[in-house]
């Protein structure tokens, strides 16, 4: 494919192609002339792609002709209300209709008639309230629906999905995932910033059981519903920030295998009790900022095997004393306000030494400040095994060293002060 260059404002003809790509994008309010005049008729049936995006087109019905090899048909940021398409586009295997005109309902039967091999199709950022017809589109992998005026997805029922992988759904008006269809390829599902209030996890296992990767941040959920009796053995990572959650019950003795990346921020928790006698051994990211939690003690009955990364900044942690009896032999970064800290006295210099014993590694405490204003200090400890010429404190953490305010170097020095009367090893080294 050759590189495709901008066509000049307000033309699109046939000196806008480029090998098998045509583009005539940002050209500006132009009208196009039907595809059957155009006198590059071979240039014409050998493209691959046609990009018309960032005009103000409101029809497709200049594509009249059969064009056998084309691809991609690119049309967002224009007004198309209807696809008016002429003919058959037997090879279309992309359409992108993003950011355009269509509002109420959308007709999916025309896309079953004329695109029947579509394998991407992107309706994004329009005003779509409903569909008319049942997706019939067997190769179809993605589907994009993100930001429309959805508040149902039981247009969803009746279809054939069989090859569908991600569907983003995204920044509409749902209340509840509430389609009967089973999804038996899909891994990423993205059902954030809508209006649901609750989860069910069972109904989730049944509906997308090979789902790895599942976006609920951003609704009105408190409740999590049959966790323990949900079976997701490919699901990765759950993000469930800014909800209103106050427990998550059921995740200690979920089957969830592969989990590696749990986001609970911005919710509503005072403790972690719902880890409680659990095995996480692959969870590796674990994002608890900005809750209520006042203890951490749910977390020293179960196993963090590969818990590498913890942030526990903005919660009114009174220490972190508890964590020095938890089960997190990988930890590597743990992330908390400077109050948590202060209050800890020297039992993080005790808990990071206990680090240091088990692991024999470096290990890195970052901690935020609280108010407005955020600043990462990172402090590497690491024993004598420790390779020190390596030089890696990163010139942001040094810089914040440097320029950090005289209360957090007071903060740095009460601490290495705890180090160095007795709580850490005499092979201790403090970078």
């Amino acid at each position: 494919m050759g590189e495709a260059t901008s066509a000049p404002p307000g033309i699109c003809d046939c000196s806008s192609i480029r090998a098998t790509y045509l583009e005539c994008r940002n050209t500006g309010k132009i009208s196009i002339e039907s595809l059957d005049k155009w006198p590059c008729q071979t240039e014409l049936h050998s493209l691959q792609v046609m990009d018309f995006r960032g005009n103000f087109l409101d029809s497709l019905s200049f594509i009249n002709i059969e064009l056998p090899s084309l691809e991609q048909l690119l049309f967002f940021e224009n007004k198309l209300a209807i696809v008016d398409l002429k003919v058959n586009l037997v090879g279309l295997k992309i359409l992108n209709l993003g950011f355009n005109l269509f509002s109420a309902t959308f007709n999916v039967e025309v896309l079953n008639q004329k695109t029947p091999n579509l394998q991407v199709f992107t309706l994004s950022r329009n005003q779509i309230t409903g569909f008319h017809g049942d997706f019939e589109l067997a190769s179809m992998y993605c589907l994009d629906l993100t930001g429309n005026n959805l508040t149902s997805v039981t247009f969803l029922n009746g279809g054939t999905f069989n090859a569908l992988e991600q569907l983003d759904l995204d920044e509409n008006q749902l209340t509840a995932f509430d389609t009967t269809t089973v999804f038996p390829s899909l891994d990423d599902l993205n059902l954030a910033a809508n209006i649901l209030t609750a989860v069910d996890f069972g109904q989730l296992s049944i509906q997308a059981p090979r789902l790895e990767d599942l976006d609920l941040s951003y609704n009105h959920i408190s409740q999590v519903r049959n966790l323990e009796t949900a079976n997701l053995p490919f699901l990765n990572g759950i993000e469930l920030e800014g909800n209103i959650l106050e427990d998550i019950p059921g995740l200690a003795s979920a089957n969830l295998p592969s989990l590696e990346f749990l986001t609970l921020f911005e919710n509503l928790l005072t403790n972690v009790d719902f880890f409680d006698k659990g095995k996480f051994a692959s969870v590796t990211d674990l994002d608890l900022r900005l809750n209520g939690i006042r203890n951490l003690e749910g977390m020293v009955n179960c196993h963090f095997y590969s818990l590498e990364r913890l942030d526990i900044a903005n919660n009114p942690l009174p220490n972190i004393d508890v964590l020095s009896r938890a089960d997190m032999p990988s930890i590597e970064d743990i992330s908390l306000s400077s109050d948590t800290l202060k209050g800890s006295s020297c039992a993080a210099s005790n808990f990071f030494n206990t680090l240091i014993e088990n692991t024999g590694q470096c290990r890195t405490l970052t901690y935020f400040k609280t108010g407005d204003e955020w600043e990462a200090l990172d402090r590497k400890i690491c024993d004598s095994t420790c390779d020190m010429s390596s030089k890696d404190l990163s010139g942001a953490a040094i810089a914040g060293i440097v320029i950090g305010s005289v209360a957090a170097l007071g903060l740095l020095i009460g601490i290495a002060y705890c180090f160095l009367t007795g709580k850490v090893t005499g092979e201790a080294v403090i970078v």
